[in-house]
């Protein structure tokens, strides 16, 4: 009989489902912490590092307990974004991005990319699923593109974005054969790629401004033809 994928293996939430069913003693101090939080232990009795990683276990537990914020919290760390990343993008703190990448959501427990493919299917909510599968295919660079507040990009480094992204998903796809029905817009991601780099290679070549040395073409008058004084005082005579 196949073994289910959120197994304790294979869950990337199995070390918060230890700790909510008492299934097993604490290990780390991040788990310490939120078996302080969830069994309402008295202060006096909680270590001084229990005490100080109780914040940023806290604020993962929160997060982890809103429904949008899990999703894409879930999403970006499936998609290999970091600490730094998720820090400058959603002002998530480093030390709430550990305790929740511990306790909450495990990408180590995926040993391969299978493992990670294979979780996302079982996933029942629709709304999480379509979330991770765009995350796992698209990358982090895409959720910030896509989710970020008031993000400020110039237009190369949407460009960027834009091409790392489809190129990534060309190169995963590339091989399916031409009588396949995704044949026809794997063609058009690869045009787009194409385009994209061209525009990239455009933006990133060095602008020749015009020196003084070169040459400038300028339109000037020609002199104005002579009248009958002027060729008068000039001693020219008019033959009778």
């Amino acid at each position: 009989m196949p073994r289910n994928f959120k197994s304790h293996n294979t869950d990337p939430r199995h070390r918060y489902t230890a700790m909510a069913r008492n299934a097993r003693a604490p290990e780390t101090v991040h788990e310490l912490a939120l078996c302080a939080l969830l069994r309402e232990e008295p202060p006096v009795a909680r270590t001084e590092d229990v005490k100080g990683a109780l914040p940023a276990v806290e604020a993962a537990l929160l997060s982890y307990e809103n429904d949008a914020t899990r999703r894409l919290f879930d999403a970006c760390i499936l998609a290999k974004g970091t600490g730094e990343e998720l820090r400058d993008t959603f002002s998530v703190s480093l030390e709430e991005y550990a305790a929740y990448s511990e306790l909450f959501f495990d990408r180590s427990v995926f040993h391969n990319e299978f493992h990670a493919i294979a979780y996302i299917a079982s996933t029942e909510d629709d709304r999480e699923r379509q979330l991770l599968e765009e995350a796992f295919s698209k990358g982090f660079a895409t959720l910030r593109a896509k989710y970020a507040p008031a993000l400020e990009l110039d237009a190369s480094g949407t460009l960027e974005q834009i091409f790392r992204a489809d190129a990534q998903q060309y190169l995963r796809e590339r091989n399916v054969p031409v009588t396949h029905k995704a044949s026809k817009d794997l063609r058009a991601l690869h045009k787009s790629v194409v385009a994209t780099a061209v525009a990239l290679n455009k933006a990133a070549a060095p602008q020749h401004d015009h020196s003084d040395q070169e040459a400038q073409f300028v339109i000037e008058s020609g002199p104005s033809n002579p009248t009958l004084d002027d060729l008068l005082a000039k001693g020219a005579t008019i033959a009778q």
